[in-house]
């Protein structure tokens, strides 16, 4: 019973603790530049490691690794979103139509697929 207390008590405070890191983070995603984005991304990735909780550990690796390229999509409108579309399309489709006669049919199909 006692544990079971202690374990809700230390489970809220815990996502107490995190939403106000969401928050925080939320406030990143809304700078207008490239500068003030990774100013406040620094700030953010800082606080995080000072916690010293092991959630954020992938976060902040993750975070690290791609510092500017996550910046730099402050300033570039640029996504790779509607190509990774288009792949995981064709993928599905070459999956499914295993038993294509040949390779015109099965190109025309993904053309037909993905207009």
């Amino acid at each position: 019973m006692l544990y079971s207390l202690f374990y809700q008590i230390v489970h809220s405070y815990l996502i107490i603790f995190i939403h106000s890191y969401f928050t925080v983070y939320k406030y990143v995603l809304t700078q207008p530049n490239k500068k003030m984005a990774s100013i406040c991304l620094s700030e953010w990735i800082i606080r995080a490691k000072e916690s010293g909780l092991k959630e954020f550990s992938s976060c902040i690796t993750a975070f690290n690794n791609w510092f500017d390229e996550i910046c730099n999509s402050f300033d570039y409108p640029w996504a790779n979103g509607p190509l990774e579309g288009t792949h995981t399309k064709i993928k599905t489709l070459k999956r499914n139509c295993f038993g294509m006669r040949n390779f015109d049919l099965f190109r025309k199909r993904i053309m037909f697929s993905c207009k």
